[in-house]
Formats: C-alpha cells, sequence, structure tokens
C-alpha cells in the first residue's frame, strides 16, 4: 500500500526495516523514471528518539529532483542522439550512420585482415509506384522492405535507409562471393514478397542492387559507396531486378 505523508511517498512493507524510510519516485513531465529508497541509518545508532527528527527527509526530497532532471537530461541526450542516425520512418539506420560506421567497420577489418560487403539497393520503378497508389502506400513499401531486409540480416550485419528508395547493407566478415550471393537470395525472395496496405494488395516489388567489397573495391567508406552506387546504376541499366558486382 502506498500513501503520501508530507509531500513524500512512503511505501508501508509487511516487514518493514528497523530505521526510518523514504521512498520517493524520480519523475519528470509525468513520467516515472526510477525509485529512490533512502534508510535512516542514524536512527538504528541513536535509537527511536531520533525518529521525530525528519530533515533527513528534506535532503531526500532535493536528491530526488537532482536525481529526475539528471536523468531527464541523460533520456533527452539519448533520444536527441537516436534522432540523428535513425530514419523516422522506417526506424533503420541513416546515411550519416552509414558512413560513420562503415569507417569503424573497415579499421575492425583491416586489423582483423578481414573482408567487409557492401550492397546499394534501390527500389524498381519505386515513382511509378508512387504515382499509382499514392505516398502513402509508398511509405507502406519502404516499412515492409525494412522489416523484410532486417529479417534476412545476422546479428553483426547493419540495414541503413540511405535515402529515398535506397538501402545500404554493411555486412561485416562477408567475402565479395557471399556478399554476391547474399544479395541474389534478397533479390529473389523480395519478388515473392506481397505488399499489403489498408487490406489492399499492392503487389510484389523487384529490388536492383550492386555489391563491393573491402579490400577489393576500396579502403574508406567513400570508395565503397561509390563501387557499389556505380554496379548498382549498371543493375538498374541493364534491366532492373538483379544485382551487379563491382
Amino acid at each position: 500500500m502506498v500513501d503520501e505523508v508530507g509531500g513524500l511517498l512512503c511505501t508501508h512493507l509487511k516487514h518493514p526495516p528497523p530505521a526510518g524510510y523514504v521512498c520517493l519516485p524520480l519523475m519528470a513531465k509525468g513520467d516515472v523514471l526510477g525509485l529512490l529508497h533512502i534508510r535512516n541509518r542514524a536512527e538504528e545508532i541513536r535509537g527511536d528518539a531520533a525518529r521525530t527528527e525528519r530533515p533527513w527527509e528534506d535532503v531526500s526530497a532535493t536528491l530526488s529532483e537532482m536525481l529526475s532532471l539528471s536523468l531527464s537530461n541523460i533520456r533527452l541526450r539519448e533520444n536527441l542522439s537516436n534522432q540523428s542516425i535513425r530514419d523516422p520512418l522506417t526506424g533503420l539506420f541513416n546515411r550519416r550512420y552509414v558512413e560513420e560506421n562503415l569507417q569503424r567497420e573497415i579499421s575492425r577489418a583491416a586489423r582483423k585482415k578481414e573482408p567487409v560487403g557492401v550492397v546499394m539497393i534501390d527500389i524498381d520503378h519505386f515513382k511509378t509506384f508512387n504515382d499509382l497508389h499514392g505516398h502513402a502506400a509508398g511509405d507502406r513499401v519502404l516499412v515492409e522492405l525494412a522489416g523484410f531486409l532486417q529479417s534476412q540480416m545476422r546479428g553483426a550485419d547493419i540495414v541503413c535507409r540511405y535515402g529515398g528508395e535506397e538501402f545500404t547493407l554493411i555486412l561485416p566478415e562477408c567475402t565479395l562471393d557471399n556478399t554476391i550471393r547474399r544479395a541474389n537470395q534478397l533479390v529473389a525472395d523480395a519478388r515473392q514478397t506481397t505488399v499489403q496496405d489498408g487490406g489492399r494488395t499492392l503487389g510484389h516489388i523487384t529490388l536492383s542492387m550492386g555489391v563491393a567489397a573491402y579490400p577489393e573495391h576500396g579502403a574508406n567508406p567513400a570508395a565503397l559507396l561509390a563501387a557499389a552506387d556505380a554496379v548498382l546504376y549498371k543493375a538498374k541499366q541493364a534491366g532492373r531486378d538483379r544485382v551487379v558486382s563491382a
């Protein structure tokens, strides 16, 4: 049972501790961020008479306010940081994250002498799809594709929305041959995926993909992404719905 005493939240426990105590919610903007529990050990030492002296409760209230503010600021910073690297529609990482994280993966791969695969993905005829079904349906396709790609990835793989209808995969420890194989499987599986929106079937989508790998096609993010993007363009020129490797 919980009640309010002197502005402090006190919890009546079945087996209360021998000393005075106080439990305070840590709150910010109406959200409960945690619970602060403080026990007055001085009462154990000085005896029951000390229970009538309650200045420590004022200190507890002040401490609760300070902790609530600190936790709220930490949460705000985390939210802002997350928003700066996440695509708001799909929840995937964005282009900024791709460029920053790919550099880390390349540096790690260089130390361990391991490969890194990069795949650039484009939804075929996406503008036509938007014109035919509307932008809301187009957004549904982007969300569905994001979920589809994530479901096919390993734990270490990274899926990003690079911009518009383009997506990027970063595949650590994946050779060029394995990256090509995985890209071809994704293209084949995408053909069998049906997009639904509001109870109506929007049909199938197809994907074009360009593949590059470290160290064969570049030693930095700019070179790798440029190589993958160049062959993605070739895949689209060759008729789309296919994979082309650098």
